[in-house]
């Protein structure tokens, strides 16, 4: 064989030797890569794993928790059947609970607390009529909270008997969404008025009057309201217009002033950079000039 084609032998072997070579390498490395792929996978769904278990401890955790409470908190309410703090106490627990993710969720009912709570709170206001009032109020956040609104109702309503109360009649107001006539909203303002002890209080039962009682006028919606009380509520809603109208006036001449300084600062910032430029134009000169 000529020695030109024993050299091109050589090279063509050479050159599928190392073509050989690098498809074994690629191989080498995808099995490589793909092993890699496949292990970080498995990490990953491990630890997914460990993650959902350990948030699923933390929800039972959560869970075995609350009616744990509740459960200890409803035998002191059963072993002290009567007292007001013990009463107030589960009731309070239940309302609170129905915050929780585990009620939220629906993981934990309490249909039958509300009703054990319910019941510890008649007992206690059977045994202490002067704490009637409390009793009734708390009796009524936890019908609400429970979502049933006409009982909450009653118990604000049955509260107000008690003793009336601004906190009290503006909740009733809330609950009863607008179903209260005019006259009874005016009626309950009227039985209130006598118990609320400042400006600020007075102020707002008025407000409460004419917002919930669907009045037209002022003089319509406090119609129950003696003339005194009446010209005080004119003059307050005037005074309380004229410091909003006197803050609102504050904030724009503030803006405006902040306005004008940014303004000054930027006529101010474009005159230094003139004066710089003037002064560098006069320096080329000058050294132009001097050449």
């Amino acid at each position: 064989m000529p020695q030109s084609a024993r050299l091109t032998t050589v090279c063509v072997f050479i050159l599928v030797a190392c073509e050989v070579q690098n498809r074994a390498e690629t191989r080498r490395l995808k099995l490589s890569v793909d092993s890699n792929s496949r292990a970080q996978s498995a990490g990953r769904s491990e630890e997914e794993r460990r993650e959902a278990e350990r948030r699923r401890a933390e929800t039972e955790r959560e869970d075995s928790a609350l009616e744990a409470s509740l459960v200890e908190s409803e035998k002191n309410a059963e072993r002290a059947a009567g007292e007001p703090r013990e009463a107030f106490e589960f009731t309070e627990l239940v309302i609170k609970a129905y915050d929780t993710g585990s009620v939220k969720s629906g993981r934990v009912v309490l249909d039958a607390a509300v009703e054990k709570a319910a019941d510890s709170l008649d007992l206690a206001i059977k045994a202490d009529h002067a704490q009637a009032p409390a009793l009734l109020l708390t009796k009524g956040r936890l019908w609400e909270a429970a979502g049933k609104a006409e009982l909450a109702e009653a118990a604000y309503r049955a509260s107000l008997v008690a003793r009336p109360r601004l906190d009290v009649v503006l909740t009733l107001f809330q609950v009863s969404q607008g179903r209260l006539s005019s006259a009874e909203v005016k009626s309950l303002c009227k039985r209130t008025r006598p118990h609320v002890a400042t400006e600020e209080e007075r102020f707002a039962l008025f407000e409460a009057s004419l917002r919930y009682g669907h009045s037209v006028s002022v003089e319509g919606g406090l119609s129950w309201t003696s003339t005194d009380d009446l010209a005080w509520y004119k003059r307050e809603v005037a005074k309380r217009a004229e410091r909003k109208r006197a803050a609102e006036e504050s904030v724009l001449r503030a803006e405006e002033q902040c306005r004008l300084e940014a303004e000054l600062q930027r006529a101010q910032r474009e005159f230094q950079q003139e004066s710089a430029l003037r002064a560098g134009v006069e320096d080329r000169k000058a050294t132009e000039t001097s050449f």
